[in-house]
């Protein structure tokens, strides 16, 4: 009977000392994750081409934030939490309304393809938190359609027409048009861009959900701006 009791109680220590351990990696992960989301915020509002035109009242501000809204709700959703579908919904109607159709084709390519790069995003959770995000956002946009029919049908048609005329310019970059996209990025995000580089470099051994997000998210925009 001693030996057993023994026995339990060194197996309920150890359990316990496991699980201690375990919230406690979890804890140290979440005061990191708050510490690089803040750095990552204030780098992109030092970024030069966004600190030239953050005053401005411009539809890519607007694109900006939606898009930053996408990217939280896709990485909430990998850590399933409940306002995952509210924040990727609320990105995505932003991105429509302020930028088009077009805005949406960076955020949606990345969450059908996260799936295929990290297995946080295919529980699911993760996978009804994105098709929650996506059916809300397409309420917004069909409101604001149905709206924008009945009050303006002309602005209607003229946004039809340059959504059209977007999506038709849509061609392979030539030497010059990557140079001068290269060139202007260079400048526009400095210092966010460097830095980056050097996160994913550090970080090119661990693959958890914030790098595959940040490796789409980096090499899907520059397509996206090339294009």
């Amino acid at each position: 009977t001693r030996h057993l009791g023994d026995h339990l109680g060194n197996h309920f220590a150890d359990h316990f000392a496991d699980d201690f351990t375990r919230q406690q990696r979890q804890a140290q992960q979440q005061q990191l994750a708050h510490r690089d989301g803040g750095l990552a915020l204030l780098l992109l509002l030092g970024s030069l081409g966004l600190l030239l035109h953050a005053h401005e009242t411009l539809p890519e501000n607007a694109s900006l934030a939606g898009l930053t809204l996408c990217w939280w709700g896709l990485m909430a959703a990998a850590q399933a939490e409940r306002n995952a579908p509210w924040l990727l919904g609320s990105g995505l109607a932003i991105s429509l309304l302020a930028k088009g159709a077009l805005a949406l084709a960076l955020p949606l390519s990345a969450a059908l393809l996260l799936p295929l790069l990290h297995c946080r995003w295919r529980s699911a959770h993760a996978l009804g938190s994105v098709l929650t995000g996506v059916a809300l956002a397409a309420i917004v946009g069909a409101l604001w359609l149905f709206a924008l029919q009945r009050i303006e049908p002309d602005s209607l048609q003229a946004w039809s027409a340059h959504q059209q005329h977007l999506l038709a310019s849509l061609c392979l970059p030539d030497a010059a048009h990557t140079r001068n996209v290269l060139e202007t990025l260079s400048w526009s995000c400095w210092p966010a861009w460097p830095l980056t580089g050097y996160w994913l470099w550090r970080h090119r051994h661990a693959w958890q959900p914030q790098v595959a997000l940040m490796m789409v998210a980096v090499l899907g925009g520059l397509v996206m701006l090339l294009l």
